[in-house]
């Protein structure tokens, strides 16, 4: 059998990863502390390099310390950031140049409403946790470690009990999709239409594919579904964008998820849904159960007496709601930026790409000198537990896979496998005159085509902030924060801090959203590296954890904030910009910390060991002490939502850079707000003036004086997360 399917990869034998940073990509990580991941077959396929990806989102401790989830409003506007390693796009200056392959974005998300409509895997937690690990008992959840040494990483069972959380171990173990979901994949039978080179499918089910031959499993991932697209099966992830090389792919959105049903073969299910099974099934029909070949098609299904249904997403969710929401969020199909081979920098974006940084819509100029990003607009679908997904294909140009039919075929199938596929592995190739000038290729057929992905965290969906984001309403951005702790290697792949995005500009009434998190989980780091606490149990080692503030300052050539908030330096403002917005002001810089819970300066000043110091628990000039909650049992977390701030009033521009994380010469951590009331209008010199005013009696008094013993250079000690207890912790 042979189905007429575009196929997701048909690639380059290279290792090309792909990164998500905003916002924050598991890369299959959870709470683990070192600089690898512990598993890479926790929630998914990444076929990505383990030190990729950013740590959990939470304060460390077991299942009864909570940190709030990252949470978006519907209709707000989101910058979804990644990096890729391989290139991708058309040079749009040198068409024809530099375009090693022919490749494909897909961003897709996820909610509980099309992964679990019935909440069967909700289970019931009342009598062991309390309500408040209700929504991370649901699908999609990421898994909650037991204890302060505990990261959390083992891949779910393949159980009832583990998947519908019917005890507090089972919050260990992340879930995206459903038991049910992969159990169906694994008795369904693959797709045997499609290319495979020479590579030896070894499964009968849709969990073979030749990118994944030998059928292992990564969490409750379909290995089939994960490789192709669009899928010819129900599945829950609904699409957002799909970017591409060539706009003719664009076609392919006509068969995606959300724009038409799909069909299955249904199966007998128990335990409320959990769970499929094989009760009631005889003859052909248990057969092709216990064989793995479940019908994939109507006819094979009918023929064994089964039912055939057609159904968008899950068949237990509202269709007429599923086809109104997927009509209201058509997914965008645009021009892939362009990136070049081998590294995991910036790409040239399109005009499409970066609209919203300015009040008309247009791309700024520095637009080419940033990561690969998309302007999600937040769909209005309200759910508590969702999951942003990010596919990579880079597809070679040996296969015609022309989708015009222009060329001998349009893409490959199974008629070219075997002897007749156009690759094989580690092939010799004759250059020269005669049999004995051959050379060798790297080619292994199973990543010759290779779909690569990366997740977020669990993150909320909630309703539209009143007066934001509908028609005729003004837009409504957030501003986040990227990067974990770590200098610019440190974090590599990943990046060291940055707000995103950093160079906003709004019009009148726009508002922005100041929402952040991070982890307390990273590999501890110092010096340079990282400065601040809380601290992960010694405070006299290097901390883990990650914070950051926005204090105004005047002149982004500097690195000294604008003055005392209380006698009006921050004169542009936030807000309406009338300087009268100190409120807003303290809580964006001290993060809502309780001052009077505070060491002074003398009592810092006092601690003579520089971790010791940076780390305590109370201080609050290294926002220590911020995210403090009951639900946290009074730990800080990383965790800060700043809420929703509406700008109106003069033109001007406001900056704002991170107290703790901006360190001259080895990061810059700032972000400049640009007002505008009048997109249209000139705006005259003097209002966008830079001020420069001198360092207040503040900072200089809360300066420790140099003596006799600072005349040498300080010791500067690289910190490999490791701890020297004899050196004494001083910084270059």
């Amino acid at each position: 059998m042979k189905f007429a399917l575009s196929v997701l990869a048909l690639a380059a034998t290279v290792h090309a990863d792909v990164y998500m940073h905003n916002p924050r990509g598991s890369n299959d990580r959870n709470c683990e502390k070192n600089v690898n991941r512990n598993n890479g077959n926790r929630l998914f396929d990444s076929q990505n390099n383990a030190k990729g990806g950013y740590a959990c989102g939470r304060a460390v401790g077991g299942n009864d310390v909570v940190t709030k989830p990252m949470a978006f409003h519907a209709g707000s506007q989101l910058p979804v950031e990644w990096t890729q390693q391989h290139g991708c796009g058309k040079h749009p200056e040198k068409p024809g140049e530099g375009e090693n392959v022919n490749c494909q974005i897909v961003i897709q998300y996820a909610c509980e409403d099309t992964l679990d409509p019935a909440q069967a895997y909700r289970g019931n937690l009342n009598n062991l946790v309390g309500n408040r690990y209700q929504n991370a008992a649901a699908a999609p959840r990421d898994g909650i470690p037991n204890n302060a040494n505990d990261a959390a990483t083992d891949r779910i069972p393949q159980n009832a009990n583990s998947a519908q959380v019917t005890n507090t171990n089972a919050l260990r173990y992340g879930m995206h999709e459903t038991l049910a979901y992969y159990q169906t994949c694994d008795r369904r039978q693959r797709n045997e239409g499609l290319f495979t080179a020479d590579q030896n499918v070894n499964r009968n089910s849709a969990i073979g594919t030749r990118q994944n031959p030998n059928g292992g499993r990564r969490g409750l991932e379909c290995p089939e579904e994960r490789d192709y697209y669009p899928y010819w099966h129900p599945t829950p992830w609904r699409d957002v964008a799909f970017m591409v090389t060539d706009m003719k792919d664009c076609d392919k959105l006509k068969q995606a998820q959300g724009a038409v049903q799909h069909g299955y073969c249904e199966l007998p299910t128990k335990n409320n849904g959990v769970e499929i099974t094989n009760q009631g099934l005889t003859g052909a029909a248990a057969a092709a159960y216990n064989n793995r070949q479940w019908p994939n098609n109507e006819q094979a299904c009918k023929n064994l007496g089964q039912t055939w249904k057609s159904t968008l997403y899950h068949p237990d969710g509202d269709q007429a709601k599923y086809q109104a929401e997927a009509k209201a969020n058509e997914p965008k199909c645009e021009q892939a930026a362009y990136g070049r081979s081998n590294q995991l920098g910036n790409a040239i974006s399109t005009t499409e790409q970066q609209p919203g940084y300015a009040p008309d819509g247009q791309d700024k100029p520095d637009a080419k000198s940033t990561p690969n990003r998309f302007l999600w607009t937040i769909p209005d679908t309200p759910n508590k537990n969702c999951v942003l997904r990010l596919r990579y294909n880079m597809s070679s140009f040996e296969a015609d896979q022309d989708p015009d039919g222009a060329g001998p075929k349009q893409f490959l199938d199974s008629g070219d496998n075997g002897n007749n596929s156009p690759i094989r592995q580690d092939p010799y190739v004759t250059i020269g005159n005669n049999n004995k000038e051959f050379l060798a290729l790297n080619v292994n057929t199973n990543q010759y085509g290779r779909t690569f992905q990366d997740r977020s965290y669990v993150f909320e969906i909630k309703p539209k902030a009143p007066g934001y984001g509908g028609p005729n309403e003004p837009k409504l951005f957030n501003l986040n924060v990227r990067g974990k702790r770590g200098n610019i290697v440190q974090t590599y792949p990943s990046v060291e801090y940055d707000f995103i995005p950093n160079d906003l500009q709004l019009g009148e009434g726009d508002g922005v959203h100041f929402q952040w998190t991070g982890s307390d989980y990273n590999p501890r780091r110092g010096c340079n590296d990282g400065t601040g606490g809380p601290p992960d149990g010694n405070a006299n080692q290097n901390a883990r954890a990650d914070r950051a503030n926005l204090v105004e300052f005047s002149d982004s050539r500097k690195n000294f904030p604008a003055g005392n908030i209380q006698a009006g330096a921050y004169k542009t403002g936030l807000g309406s910009g009338t300087g009268k917005e100190i409120n807003e002001a303290k809580n964006l810089a001290f993060l809502g910390q309780d001052v009077n819970n505070c060491l002074t300066q003398n009592q810092l000043n006092n601690i003579n060991n520089e971790n010791a110091r940076e780390n305590n628990v109370k201080n609050c000039a290294f926002l220590n002490r911020a995210g403090i909650s009951p639900e946290s049992q009074g730990k800080g977390t990383p965790y800060f939502d700043g809420g929703v701030i509406k700008f109106s009033g003069e033109n001007r521009d406001v900056k704002f850079m991170s107290s703790r994380n901006n360190n001259f010469s080895n990061r810059d951590t700032k972000v400049v707000l640009r007002f505008r009331k009048d997109a249209t209008a000139p705006v005259a010199p003097s209002a966008l003036e830079e001020t420069k005013p001198e360092p207040s009696k503040a900072f200089v008094s809360g300066s420790k004086n140099l003596g006799a013993d600072d005349a040498e250079p300080p010791q500067r000690i690289e910190n490999d997360g490791s701890y020297n207890a004899d050196a004494q912790a001083k910084c270059e």
